[in-house]
């Protein structure tokens, strides 16, 4: 069996998550969308999506 090694995860802070409030409740999912989309950071905000994530709009769902 082959040896695999893995490489420690890098976690760096964004400037964009030092401006903004990060949700760490369910709760807290809401406003800190609506504060991202006021401030129209865009990338910021996709960033609570997953990459494949699909965004359907609820007044066309039966």
């Amino acid at each position: 069996m082959k040896k695999q090694s893995i490489e420690p995860m890098k976690t760096t802070r964004s400037s964009s998550a030092e401006k903004y409030p990060l949700a760490t409740t369910p709760e807290g999912i809401v406003p800190a969308l609506l504060s991202l989309f006021n401030a129209t950071d865009v990338e910021v905000m996709l960033g609570f999506y997953e990459p494949d994530a699909v965004l359907v709009n609820a007044a066309d769902v039966p």
